[in-house]
């Protein structure tokens, strides 16, 4: 079976050889690099030419975007990597930046690290359409077929309602068919401006932009009137007025995320 090639590039060294770590135990993945600024990244891409990268934004010497600008502008490689960037820095322009740079994925920390072997093999799978043996929790198209007829409907709902974010407002249904789109298209989550919100604006007959304006007021509804003892069992310490609310992308992967691994893991106990 073919192993993906993975470097890691994070400034954070216990972050670093956690993430390492696990990668070398997975017989999927093959680590060909770890870097502790952007230089190091440089040049473990030009010499072990990496499928895909793990890349900080904070770094010594070149930060994450200076690292993606070197990349993608240098003629000379024979092969660039899918790039995910996991940074603490969770601002909608660095995010945005990022995709714009020839990011794939942007994860906020703290992240588990499942999630990020996760995106790994997802994206990997999704540039390399040989790559079939391995699918992630969120890549199980065809297996999503069954579940899709009705009880993800209410499950999204429950979690929805659970978070406090009420039913009769718009946002509601828009979160509600983003995050059932999501989970059949996860490649969606790192283009929602782009995929996601069209689609769900045409099935609702309005606009992109209103469905992320919605979306935003739902999620500024459950920070401020939800229960908060849900939201932060949802999203750990990083919740509430401690560092503010999650983007729009942020908030649907993570509900994405935890029904999928909840939807696989119903699965395996069949």
């Amino acid at each position: 079976m073919e192993r993906i090639r993975v470097a890691v590039a994070d400034d954070n060294e216990g972050f670093a050889a956690e993430l390492g770590s696990r990668i070398r135990s997975d017989k999927a993945l093959d680590l060909v690099g770890v870097a502790y600024n952007g230089e190091e990244i440089c040049e473990i891409i030009r010499k072990q030419k990496p499928d895909v990268v793990t890349l900080d934004i904070i770094m010594p010497k070149k930060d994450g975007l200076a690292v993606l600008d070197t990349i993608m502008k240098d003629k000379s490689l024979e092969k660039v990597p899918s790039f995910i960037v996991v940074s603490a820095v969770g601002k909608d322009r660095i995010a945005q930046e990022a995709f714009e740079s020839g990011a794939d994925y942007f994860l906020r920390k703290p992240v588990e690290i499942s999630t990020v072997l996760g995106k790994i093999r997802s994206i990997y799978s999704k540039f390399h359409e040989g790559f079939g043996q391995i699918k992630h929790e969120t890549e199980l198209k065809e297996d999503f077929i069954p579940y899709m007829s009705g009880e993800p409907v209410t499950d999204i709902s429950s979690l929805l309602l659970e978070l406090g974010i009420p039913a009769h407002i718009k946002g509601y249904q828009y979160l509600r068919e983003a995050v059932m789109t999501a989970l059949v298209h996860p490649e969606y989550i790192s283009s929602v401006s782009k995929d996601l919100y069209p689609i769900v604006g045409e099935k609702y007959g309005t606009t992109a932009g209103k469905v992320e304006r919605a979306i935003r007021h739902a999620i500024q509804v459950a920070w401020e009137r939800g229960k908060m003892v849900s939201v932060d069992r949802l999203f750990g310490y990083s919740a509430g007025s401690r560092t503010g609310k999650p983007t729009n992308c942020e908030f649907i992967a993570l509900l994405t995320d935890k029904l999928s691994l909840e939807y696989k893991n119903s699965l395996s106990k069949r």
